[in-house]
């Protein structure tokens, strides 16, 4: 008898109110009514990862190096369980895709890991319009100095001025924090961790998946 295999029906979550854009055999993405992007992926193979859920410190490790090469920046990285699997949920900025923009781009990622196969969870708001409201505020409450705030730098065009300040590596400050969001509602970052909340607390796997021997390295 044939063992049965996870599919992307093995995985479900609230998308009651988004809109599906996209579908495949192994990935669904949805809008929101924000606008924002949620993707699910399963990946029919082993995972290729240096981590697994008894080393969180090792995760962390991986995903600060991984958002550092890719020129952006590891917010937070934790486990948790839900229902009565392990998922690695992550926060990451970058720069905007769009070479024209100041703003940044934020990806919440769920990640579950097993032997023969993965699935992971996207959620990605992009800034637009008026940016650097939040951080402002923060570092006004705080006293903190802004990272910008050097000797002024000389250039001849907006072009050489965008050029330079996309070039600058992504940091984490305090104003990435979550206890910022409620005064925020609207900042990206603020809709990925409520959307990221969303999808865990209706999270719900069938015993395909929960039954599957865990990825060990």
């Amino acid at each position: 008898m044939a063992l049965l295999k996870p599919t992307l029906d093995s995985i479900t979550f609230d998308t009651s109110d988004w809109k599906l854009r996209e579908q495949s055999a192994s990935h669904r993405m949805w809008m929101t009514d924000l606008r924002d992007a949620v993707l699910l992926r399963y990946f029919a193979e082993q995972p290729l990862y240096p981590y697994d859920f008894r080393s969180l410190e090792a995760a962390r490790r991986f995903y600060d190096a991984q958002s550092i090469e890719n020129g952006g920046a590891m917010i937070s990285v934790d486990f948790v369980k839900v229902d009565g699997i392990d998922v690695m949920k992550g926060l990451f900025k970058y720069h905007s895709p769009d070479p024209r923009s100041m703003g940044m781009y934020y990806v919440g990622v769920l990640a579950m890991l097993y032997r023969d196969f993965s699935f992971q969870i996207n959620t990605e708001a992009l800034e637009v319009g008026e940016t650097g409201a939040r951080e402002a505020a923060v570092a006004l409450t705080l006293n903190e100095k802004s990272p910008e705030e050097k000797e002024p730098v000389h250039v001849e065009s907006m072009d050489e001025l965008f050029t330079l300040m996309r070039s600058k590596q992504v940091c984490r400050i305090s104003a990435d924090n979550e206890e910022y969001d409620a005064a925020f509602p609207n900042h990206p970052l603020s809709k990925v961790r409520t959307l990221q909340s969303r999808i865990l607390k209706s999270l719900k796997v069938l015993d395909v998946v929960r039954n599957s021997e865990a990825y060990r390295i």
